[in-house]
């Protein structure tokens, strides 16, 4: 099978080439079990090839964004976005191009959840409402769940 093969009885071309490549960190696998690759991962779902954000890439992204809202737990709401939308954006920019949709609606639960709990412990007296109308918009009855910068 494919387990028997080396990478190079693949494409008679490939000898030619200066290329090295280590055997530990080379795994030919099926396509339906997928791999990961520069943080995504490759995949074929019902004879459909998907790249999604991979879940590693994910759950580092999710750790340094949690790591920044801690580090800045006395830094006011304004400081707090101009510090956090760099580190968004570059990360969603990268993935925009894949199918993300699922994986940025998650990532923004987990985001929001982070920050109302930074919001929680910058006003332990305070009640859902009052923080919710100081930090986070609204437009009529809808919730955007954007962090406010301006005074309530």
């Amino acid at each position: 099978g494919c387990g028997d093969k080396t990478l190079w009885d693949f494409s008679p071309d490939c000898r030619n080439l200066p290329l090295e490549l280590p055997p530990e960190k080379t795994r030919i696998t099926r396509i339906d079990e997928g791999f990961d690759f520069l943080g995504q991962n490759v995949r074929e779902y019902n004879g459909k090839l998907l790249i999604k954000p991979s879940k590693k890439n994910i759950n580092s992204f999710l750790e340094k964004t949690r790591e920044v809202i801690k580090r800045n737990a006395a830094t006011e709401a304004g400081s707090l976005i101009k510090i956090l939308n760099p580190v968004i954006r570059g990360w969603v920019n990268y993935h925009r191009h894949v199918v993300s949709k699922a994986v940025f609606k998650s990532v923004d639960t987990a985001i929001f959840k982070c920050l109302w709990q930074w919001s929680k412990r910058r006003h332990p007296k305070k009640n859902r409402q009052w923080i919710k109308a100081k930090y986070f918009a609204t437009k009529g009855r809808q919730s955007l769940g954007l962090l406010r910068t301006g005074k309530r």
